[in-house]
């Protein structure tokens, strides 16, 4: 316990003394870190998707758009058309909530990469 949760989490973006990690935003304290801003994980992450394709070509470009379009079309269909939402703003909240939940393993994952 005190291995992990006393050393490992209490400096996992904190750089030069947590793990290595690629998602490190070492001003923000640990509670915002760990609790608040996996909520802005879904938003940032199409962001640095579209960044890194910088030297790319064209088609791969086209491509990484034309998927992360397909993925997020393709999640708001299935909660307006199968799941039973009327309106459009619950199911992109459902959306947000949905992919910030898995945000937190991702991190966490990440952490070990």
């Amino acid at each position: 316990m005190h291995g992990h949760i006393k050393m490992h989490h209490a400096h996992t973006n904190v750089i030069g003394l947590g793990d290595s990690s690629v998602w490190k935003v070492p001003f923000l304290p640990r509670i915002v870190y760990l609790f608040l801003a996996p909520l802005s994980v879904p938003v940032i992450t199409p962001l640095v998707a579209l960044a890194h394709l910088k030297g790319h070509s064209l088609g791969v470009v086209v491509r990484t758009v034309l998927m992360i379009a397909l993925g997020l079309y393709s999640q708001y269909w299935l909660l307006i058309n199968v799941s039973g939402f009327r309106s459009v703003h619950g199911a992109l909240f459902c959306m947000l909530v949905c992919r910030a939940m898995l945000s937190v393993p991702y991190i966490h994952v990440n952490i070990f990469q």
